[in-house]
């Protein structure tokens, strides 16, 4: 256990140093300001936002589940290819790893940049929303209508979903 633990604070911080994670905030930075800017110039008809902060993240998820998805399997195959090509899976492996365990460690380390990235994407969210919209009287998703900490609740177990 102790060996996977190692290994995924490995995997972590070479996640958190990495310029994929910097390109993608980027990336999500920019469609995120798009969608603001679109909606202020063109309203409601042309986006799927409502127009206030409380909401905009959790549409924003929503709307990029996707791309998302695009990123993770990117992130995936960019870890693994990496470790080939540069040579760092012999660090790795200089440890007594099983398999097992080096398998796990993958799993729990794509699991952790997708909690990461989720949590990127919630926190750009509300930061163009505030910019963009204010803060808002009401979290308004679907049939959900609500204000505050529950909005915020919501977004959160939207993001963990």
């Amino acid at each position: 256990m102790k060996n996977i633990w190692t290994l995924t604070l490995f995997e972590l911080k070479r996640t958190l140093t990495s310029k994929m994670l910097m390109i993608y905030t980027l990336i999500f930075i920019a469609n995120y300001v798009l969608t603001a800017v679109t909606f202020n110039v063109y309203g409601a008809d042309m986006t799927v936002i409502t127009g206030q902060a409380q909401s905009f993240s959790v549409e924003m998820l929503q709307s990029s589940l996707t791309l998302t998805a695009v990123f993770v399997g990117i992130y995936v195959g960019q870890v693994l290819i990496q470790e080939r090509n540069s040579g760092t899976i012999k660090f790795v492996l200089l440890r007594s790893v099983s398999r097992l365990q080096y398998y796990i460690t993958r799993i729990l380390s794509i699991f952790l940049f997708s909690l990461l990235w989720t949590a990127i994407m919630i926190v750009i969210g509300y930061v163009v929303g505030i910019l963009f919209f204010g803060w808002g009287d009401t979290f308004v998703f679907y049939s959900v209508v609500t204000s505050g900490w529950h909005g915020i609740g919501i977004t959160l177990l939207s993001g963990l979903a």
